[in-house]
């Protein structure tokens, strides 16, 4: 059973200085590798989503990570969305995800 966890994006915890250049990198949610290659750029009805998908973890379309850009009164905010395999991850709260299992 998966569950689609929707994990809020502190900028801290989710950018890492690049080696060698001025800019921060983002992070995985899942496994904190700075490795991640963007993929599909849409719109959702008022959201910005960026697909991703992260070296480390692989490419297989179930763990694909999502990033909203959402506005809500004039505040912008980051939000990851991603599948957590419960053997890896039991601890989540139940608040922050759905089961996937069908």
């Amino acid at each position: 059973m998966r569950r689609r966890t929707y994990a809020a994006v502190k900028v801290e915890d989710y950018t890492a200085h690049c080696y060698g250049c001025a800019f921060s990198a983002l992070l995985c949610p899942r496994c904190g590798d700075e490795y991640l290659h963007a993929g599909d750029v849409r719109n959702h009805e008022s959201d910005l989503v960026v697909m991703f998908w992260c070296e480390n973890c692989g490419d297989d379309i179930d763990l694909r990570l999502e990033l909203r850009v959402t506005q809500h009164k004039g505040c912008t905010h980051l939000t990851w969305f991603y599948d957590v395999d419960p053997e890896i991850a039991p601890e989540l709260p139940g608040d922050l995800s759905e089961d996937l299992s069908g």
